[in-house]
């Protein structure tokens, strides 16, 4: 019983311990933020010259739309920033593709 109990105790103390430090972590989620609108950019130039571009563009546009929210998010849930909100709109894929169905 008394391993058990050292045991629990063990396993619950190892729980506070930060796996990475603040700076650390703010320069994963800047990282992801910066991944995220590359390719949204990448993959935009790509979907104006293709025939699958609505499921391209929506694709793109959500990462373009919601790099900052997603970057602001992580930050909050790991205790370093504030509540970023509701999740931001995503544009229309007219935007990229004009107004035809896919």
């Amino acid at each position: 019983m008394r391993i058990l109990t050292l045991l629990l105790i063990l396993l619950a103390s190892s729980c506070a311990v930060a796996l990475r430090d603040a700076d650390g972590y703010r320069l994963s989620a800047a990282t992801h933020e910066a991944d995220a609108l590359e390719d949204a950019a990448a993959l935009l130039s790509v979907a104006r010259t293709s025939t699958r571009c609505h499921e391209l563009a929506a694709i793109a546009l959500t990462r373009r739309a919601r790099a900052r929210w997603r970057h602001d998010m992580e930050l909050y849930v790991a205790g370093l920033g504030d509540d970023p909100g509701p999740r931001p709109p995503i544009p229309g894929v007219e935007t990229v593709c004009g107004g035809g169905s896919p």
